[in-house]
C-alpha cells in the first residue's frame, strides 16, 4: 500500500511539473495612501505587518466566465510580490516570478493584512481598474516551449492605486469548517 501511494505521489507532482509556465508579474509606481510603496523608512506602507498592503498574484478561475474585473466568489493567493533592493529598495516597484500549472485567469491584487482584497486601479480613488490580469488557456500549459517565454502581468508607466474592495470567505466560516473536520469520525 505504501509503495502504491508513493508511485502515485510521484506522478502526481511529475505531471504538475511539467505543465507548468511561467508568469512575470509585477506595477511599477505603486501608490499606497498618497506614497510609492516601501518596506523601509519612517512610513513603512508594504509588508507583513498590521495595516500594510502586500500585492498578491492570484487565480480566480478556469471557466472562463468570470470577469477579471468583477468581485470574485472565492480565489486562492499564488504569490506575494517583493519589492527589488538591489542595490538598494526601488521603492513602488513590486515584482514577481510564479510557475504556475492551471488554466485560467490569475490577476494581481493588494492585501491589507486585515482580511480584505482590493482591484488595482490605474486612477486615484479606483474609477478605472487597471489590466491586472491574464488568462491561460490549457493549450499554453501543453506547450513544451512554455516554461521559455513568460507571459507578463506588468502595468506600466504612471501611478498604481488601490480600488474596490474584494470579497473573501470569513475567518469565522473557515474556522467553523476546520471544528467540524475535528468531528469526523473514522469508519471501520
Amino acid at each position: 500500500m505504501k509503495t502504491i501511494f508513493k508511485s502515485l505521489l510521484a506522478l502526481t507532482l511529475t505531471c504538475g511539473i511539467v505543465g507548468a509556465i511561467g508568469i512575470e508579474w509585477g506595477v511599477e509606481g505603486l501608490e499606497l495612501d498618497s506614497g510609492l510603496a516601501t518596506e523601509t523608512g519612517d512610513t513603512p506602507n508594504y509588508g507583513t505587518a498590521i495595516g500594510d498592503y502586500v500585492l498578491q498574484l492570484v487565480y480566480v478561475g478556469g471557466d472562463g466566465t468570470t470577469a477579471p474585473d468583477a468581485p470574485y466568489s472565492s480565489f486562492t493567493a499564488i504569490q506575494n510580490g517583493a519589492i527589488p533592493k538591489i542595490p538598494s529598495e526601488q521603492a513602488g516597484n513590486v515584482q514577481g516570478y510564479a510557475n504556475v500549472n492551471q488554466a485560467g485567469t490569475y490577476v494581481m491584487l493588494l492585501y491589507n493584512n486585515y482580511g480584505g482584497y482590493f482591484a488595482l486601479s490605474d486612477s486615484v480613488g479606483g474609477s478605472i481598474l487597471a489590466s491586472s490580469y491574464i488568462t491561460l488557456s490549457p493549450a499554453q500549459l501543453d506547450d513544451e516551449f512554455a516554461n521559455v517565454s513568460t507571459e507578463s502581468l506588468e502595468i506600466l508607466g504612471g501611478s498604481v492605486y488601490k480600488g474596490a474592495l474584494v470579497p473573501e470567505p470569513s475567518t469565522a466560516a473557515l474556522a467553523l469548517a476546520g471544528i467540524a473536520l475535528l468531528f469526523r469520525r473514522k469508519r471501520a
